[in-house]
């Protein structure tokens, strides 16, 4: 039962990542080209705010410092576009648009990782979560077997499965890092 759990649930979680997107983008006819931060990121690369200010770069040009981009802000292509998403600054209206907060080249990086940092973190949480559950009913099992090798071995076998949950929680706090590491991004 909990092996075929987790297989569902690991379909289901590369199933976000591949068709997550399409199925977005499917909403409206034409694709946004902008995005809100759904988390907090830490980011390096060319970055321009509203007031046109240059982040992430020194006088040079040379990528020194990492931005800081904070969860709610719109993401575009260029300073002054224009995205139906509402911005944090709130410049703009929903019929003209609202004012892109942050522009960079690699918008859709920082919009894909922002989302691979919502659902790692969510996946995370659940995860936790279903493992303390089955350590306490595992625990319990094991406790009131009493003496019974059959219930004695559930109660194990609930324990092992939740090490299990707790193992593939940690890993999904890792697949960010890999996955900006895998696209090149600093």
């Amino acid at each position: 039962m909990l092996k075929r759990f987790s297989f569902i649930l690991v379909i289901a979680f590369l199933a976000c990542f591949v068709v997550g997107d399409y199925v977005l983008a499917a909403e409206n006819d034409v694709t946004e080209q902008c995005c809100k931060l759904r988390a907090d990121l830490i980011w390096k690369g060319s970055i321009k705010t509203t007031a046109g200010v240059m982040q992430c770069l020194d006088v040079n040009g040379d990528v020194l410092v990492t931005c800081k981009l904070k969860k709610g802000e719109t993401v575009g292509q260029n300073i002054g576009g224009t995205c139906s998403l509402k911005n944090k600054t709130g410049v703009g209206s929903p019929e003209a648009g609202y004012v892109v907060d942050i522009a960079s080249k690699d918008w859709s990086l920082i919009c894909f990782t922002s989302t691979i940092y919502v659902v790692t973190n969510w996946i995370f949480f659940i995860m936790m979560t279903l493992a303390v559950i089955l350590i306490i009913i595992g625990g319990a099992t094991y406790m009131l077997s009493g003496g019974d090798p059959t219930k004695a071995g559930k109660g194990k076998s609930l324990i092992t499965y939740a090490l299990i949950g707790l193992a593939i929680a940690l890993v999904a706090k890792f697949v960010p890092p890999i996955v900006k590491f895998i696209l090149g991004v600093s």
